[in-house]
């Protein structure tokens, strides 16, 4: 009691706001991340308040300055990144948000602050007591909002809100009755007529050569959102979800749904079924890790909250200057990724070939995730890999021609690795050759915002026969169907 009279009201608060920034977003992302992952960065917010007070009080020589400034740093340094986050699109105000004008502002409240401190011999009391008393309520609202919803209501708020929830049956099908499935995904394939329309582009080359393959191309198909992650859920977790927006997923949500796709409904149906699970796709499956995958940098959880801090805010908002500021390095990571990511589709193409060799015994299914036509760019229209140059980077990178140059390499690999799937598979197959979502770099004011979603979509059946499969073809349908034509389920299609 006797230290707490010492330390109120300052520096108490000094010390209340990274603690009601850490409870806070404990409570706001409950069940999405793991704070014992977050424990370095904790410690360095929880010492910095001690850091800066000894720092200050050398300097200003008051522990009540130099308490003072250092709650007005902290709160610049968690707080300015969310507030910039909400209101940088705030109509008459948003301009006050745009860094060119936001860091000078607070440079100069910063040295503002600072001289009035030197100069001043006020103890400023009644601003340390609102302070405390400020940070003390907001950290009492959080721990009565912990106890009073309760921390699995919390976590619940946090999961994918699943509806429609579809019920397999498990059947009795002989193993020569079950194909083989080959699914392909093509990383932000369009469909030939948004190529048509975003670039006049004929695409249309890759339709009749599938089709000629006896695939059935549906021309207007769709995916059920433009990214990646919610996307390939809605393609294997046979579920609906609730989104507020399907076009632009926050982090939490785009968490929640991964967090359901390592664990989607389809595949384990398919093992329990007899299928041997070959999985060279993007993310690990239950007990089935990925077989390519170590190489890819995704974001954590975890990221939601440190990128939250002004500094990890400016870096990702600002990470653009990084190819001014530091050229060489740039171009070296950006070769370096793209050796990667040939190595990661000669791996892919290596695994398809192992897998034609199997024995007829056993079914299998095969996911291979192509990051094609999708940046970076990596293939010329020869298949020959590209090595960037600055000069060539600034010049190129970003030009039409160098992402038609990649989609028509693309095209060339799509014929062939089906054409070789189809005549060298040793049992019936299946293959399924699609866009998880539409091309999404383009002017919103000029094309409809449908683009992002109309994608590749070819599906070959043993029998062809392709009744089922419409030329507007939902892409979350497309096991359903397959489900219903060969396992003898009963499941609705969903409408677009």
């Amino acid at each position: 009691m006797q230290y707490l009279k010492k330390i109120w009201p300052a520096p108490l608060h000094c010390f209340l706001v990274p603690l009601f920034f850490i409870i806070h977003n404990y409570v706001d992302f409950l069940g999405l991340t793991d704070f014992s992952k977050l424990s370095w960065s904790i410690a360095v917010w929880l010492t910095a308040p001690l850091l800066l007070i000894l720092v200050y009080r050398l300097l200003l020589k008051d522990l009540q300055k130099a308490s003072l400034i250092t709650t007005v740093l902290l709160c610049i340094y968690f707080f300015t990144g969310p507030l910039i986050k909400e209101f940088k699109d705030l109509p008459y105000l948003h301009f006050l948000f745009k860094y060119s004008v936001l860091i000078p502002l607070l440079f100069i409240l910063i040295t503002y602050i600072h001289i009035q401190l030197f100069k001043n011999k006020k103890n400023f009391y009644t601003t340390h007591l609102f302070l405390s008393i400020t940070f003390l309520s907001l950290l009492a609202f959080d721990i009565i909002r912990l106890a009073g919803i309760g921390p699995e209501k919390l976590k619940l708020r946090n999961s994918l809100q699943i509806t429609n929830d579809v019920k397999l049956k498990q059947m009795n099908i002989s193993t020569e009755l079950k194909p083989d499935i080959y699914l392909l995904i093509f990383d932000e394939h369009p469909s030939s007529k948004s190529l048509k329309t975003l670039f006049n582009y004929d695409n249309t080359a890759l339709d009749s050569s599938l089709t000629n393959l006896g695939f059935k191309v549906s021309s207007n198909a769709t995916s059920q959102f433009p990214y990646t992650v919610p996307s390939l859920y809605s393609l294997l977790g046979l579920n609906e979800f609730h989104s507020n927006n399907t076009a632009d997923f926050t982090f939490k949500e785009l968490n929640a749904v991964g967090d359901n796709l390592t664990d989607n409904k389809l595949i384990p149906f398919l093992q329990t079924n007899g299928y041997n699970f070959i999985n060279a796709s993007i993310f690990d499956v239950k007990k089935k890790p990925s077989l390519v995958r170590n190489y890819l940098d995704w974001n954590t959880p975890e990221d939601m909250i440190r990128k939250q801090t002004f500094f990890n805010r400016i870096k990702e908002d600002l990470s653009w200057n990084y190819t001014n500021l530091y050229k060489r390095k740039f171009i070296g990571d950006l070769n370096s990724t793209i050796k990667k990511e040939v190595a990661y589709t000669k791996e892919i193409v290596h695994l398809i070939d192992s897998s034609l060799l199997l024995q007829a015994n056993k079914p299998k299914f095969f996911y291979g995730h192509f990051f094609l036509p999708h940046l970076p760019y990596k293939f010329n229209r020869e298949g020959n890999v590209i090595h960037w140059t600055y000069e060539t980077y600034l010049n190129d990178y970003s030009s039409n021609e160098t992402y038609l140059s990649q989609l028509e390499y693309t095209r060339k690999f799509i014929i062939n690795l089906t054409a070789k799937i189809r005549e060298g598979n040793q049992r019936p197959a299946i293959i399924i050759v699609q866009g998880d979502h539409g091309y999404r770099m383009f002017d919103l004011n000029k094309y409809s915002v449908d683009n992002k979603y109309k994608i590749l979509s070819a599906i070959y059946f043993p029998d062809q026969d392709y009744s089922q499969i419409s030329d507007s073809l939902f892409s979350p349908n497309t096991f359903r169907i397959i489900l219903n034509k060969y396992f003898n389920q009963q499941i609705p299609l969903l409408k677009k």
